[in-house]
């Protein structure tokens, strides 16, 4: 599933625009999202969890944007060097499917107001090599960015039982510096 997501062609953010529901162009479908048609290609959500695509295709403005943010929040780990990525990837699959479903649900979530991290939850996390790195490349942003994060964990610990959060923290654990990098970036939504 999680390479599907990685190497898909059609995540290249280009989009064909049509009207009233109708196909807009070979393998687009029309999605609405900001009350405006959005093309998104018909086989988005191949792949995804489908408690994901039931709950997203309920409501068909939440589709096309959970899809795109889910494409973004993804498309970081595709920048990772060639054995990172794969790593990732196979490891991440080797997850429970239900472990996974509940990450790239979060993922998926659409950028909402959180609350900075306060100045110790900031020095927590920074205090580690990855950290450090993720501040500076955040600069100005690090305190929103770094509650993204939190929340994000937390709402994802708090969908999972104690021992799917176990595995779930051994996979992070066991990842590279670039691969947890990219991970904490990957939770940080980009609109």
């Amino acid at each position: 599933m999680a390479r599907d997501l990685i190497n898909r062609p059609d995540w290249s953010g280009g989009a064909v625009e049509g009207y009233n529901g109708r196909q807009v162009a070979d393998g687009y479908d029309e999605h609405w999202a900001g009350g405006r048609p959005v093309a998104i290609p018909a086989d988005a959500f191949e792949g995804l969890p489908g408690q994901a695509v039931e709950a997203w295709q309920e409501d068909p403005a939440g589709a096309a944007h959970r899809w795109r943010t889910l494409r973004d929040a993804v498309s970081v780990v595709g920048e990772l060097e060639e054995e990172d990525r794969e790593d990732i990837v196979r490891s991440f699959e080797w997850l429970p499917s239900n472990i996974q479903a509940v990450v790239l649900q979060e993922l998926a979530m659409p950028p909402w107001k959180r609350r900075s991290a306060s100045r110790e939850e900031v020095e927590r996390f920074t205090g580690c090599d990855e950290g450090f790195v993720l501040a500076q490349h955040w600069r100005g942003k690090t305190d929103q960015n770094v509650g993204f994060v939190l929340h994000r964990i937390r709402q994802i610990r708090a969908k999972l039982s104690g021992t799917e959060w176990e595995r779930l923290e051994r996979w992070l654990n066991g990842l590279t510096r670039e691969q947890m990098i990219a991970v904490c970036i990957a939770l940080v939504p980009t609109q």
